[in-house]
């Protein structure tokens, strides 16, 4: 997409010849030739020469202090005919147009290519920076603490799959139970998270770094072990929901996750809740 002179070549090439279609073959006033000739060859003897005596009467008094009143004043200017469009006018006007045609193509491209080596140079940047991502496994049931009142603890994943390294600053998840309408329908969640502080919200402010490919599990979740009987059993829609946010090391911008779990019982696991707003699935 580059701005080079072949490219403009034609143009060029083009103008040139429609200069020379315009001035066309040039012509030689043969008039003025012909009566150069006769005058060269004419026996006419040459005509005597003006009389130096001046015999014109003398102007009026009336006419001399019209013209010494009206000296100083200004004359109006009047053009009453423009000057002739010759070929070489014509050809130098269609010229103009002509690069001036080529160098608007030649700002157009150029602009285009700024804008394309803008997109690359930032989709390099995102392809160089750090991404961080949350998972919950099937496989990673929760573990049962507590007799009277047990609780099952989570430990969510943190896997960086970018190709740099990022600094983890702030872990935030919740468990939340909503009564399904119809078994077997998940209930949906609200439109937009809330993260007060309660019972179900765990919260952390850190500074982990995390290297490409290596998973950490800064944060742990506390959920009801009755909560998750209810779930398995059809009545309520178990979520597990939250966000990571992270520093990456190329330009140090600041990132954010949102991941969003539900349980399922065929398998059994946390699963990616599919239909939720789009506020709890969400990449910066």
């Amino acid at each position: 997409m580059c701005y080079t002179f072949p490219a403009v070549k034609p143009l060029l090439i083009f103008a040139c010849a429609a200069a020379l279609v315009a001035i066309g073959p040039l012509q030689f006033n043969s008039a003025s030739q012909a009566s150069k000739g006769k005058a060269q060859h004419s026996d006419k003897p040459p005509e005597p020469p003006p009389s130096f005596v001046d015999r014109a009467e003398p102007p009026k008094p009336e006419t001399y202090s019209a013209e010494v009143t009206g000296e100083g004043k200004p004359k109006p200017v009047r053009i009453t005919e423009l000057p002739p469009n010759d070929r070489w006018y014509k050809a130098y006007v269609i010229t103009t147009m002509i690069l001036v045609g080529v160098g608007i193509v030649g700002v157009v491209m150029a602009y285009r290519t700024l804008k394309a080596i803008e997109r690359q140079g930032r989709a390099m940047m995102n392809s160089e920076r750090a991404w961080v991502v949350v998972t919950i496994s099937k496989t990673s049931l929760p573990r049962m603490w507590g007799a009277t009142d047990p609780w099952l603890k989570l430990r969510p994943v943190l896997t960086n799959h970018g190709k740099t390294t990022a600094r983890i600053i702030r872990v935030v998840a919740r468990w939340e139970a909503i009564r399904q309408d119809k078994p077997g329908i998940p209930a949906q969640l609200p439109t937009t998270p809330a993260y007060a502080d309660d019972a179900s919200i765990w919260k952390l402010e850190i500074s982990l770094i995390l290297p490409p490919n290596a998973p950490g599990q800064p944060m742990t979740v506390w959920i009801p072990a009755r909560d998750l009987q209810r779930a398995k059993a059809g009545v309520h829609s178990l979520y597990v929901h939250g966000f990571v946010e992270y520093r990456d090391t190329v330009k140090d911008e600041l990132h954010r996750t949102r991941f969003c779990y539900i349980w399922w019982e065929d398998p059994p696991g946390f699963t990616i809740a599919g239909i939720t707003p789009p506020a709890y699935l969400e990449a910066t």
